[in-house]
């Protein structure tokens, strides 16, 4: 995905980029292909989450904590700017998916059967 969104940041083919082969520079099949792909994938997170684990009823997510040297600069300028005191610096937080049971993270198509079934719909609607 980061190999595609640089060749459509810089306006190259996706293939050029993913063989490393500046002369391709007509949009084939495959471009196309993976360019849908990644338009596709993208829109199936919600923040750098996939909605089939979002959503998934098999899936809880813990809370961990990670620390940035750079946000602990900017941090401590303003904590200087403001004046406040007993600043944890650095610090922010993330989800971590767990899937409940200990089985591995749903599929996108045990999501959407997933979603199905609750929906009373018993055709997969991915597939």
């Amino acid at each position: 995905m980061p190999r595609i969104r640089a060749a459509l940041d810089a306006g190259v083919t996706p293939s050029a980029v993913i063989l490393r082969d500046p002369s391709l520079k007509e949009h084939t099949a495959l471009d196309l292909k993976l360019i849908t792909g990644y338009h596709i994938a993208e829109g199936m997170l919600r923040g750098n989450i996939p909605i089939y684990w979002d959503e998934s009823d098999r899936v809880a997510f813990d809370v961990k904590v990670g620390t940035s040297k750079s946000r602990a600069a900017i941090e401590r300028k303003q904590e200087l700017d403001s004046k406040s005191k007993n600043k944890a610096f650095g610090r922010y937080y993330y989800a971590v998916p767990r899937e409940i049971y200990g089985d591995p993270l749903p599929t996108l198509e045990e999501w959407a059967e997933e979603k199905a079934a609750k929906m009373g719909d018993e055709r997969p609607p991915v597939g």
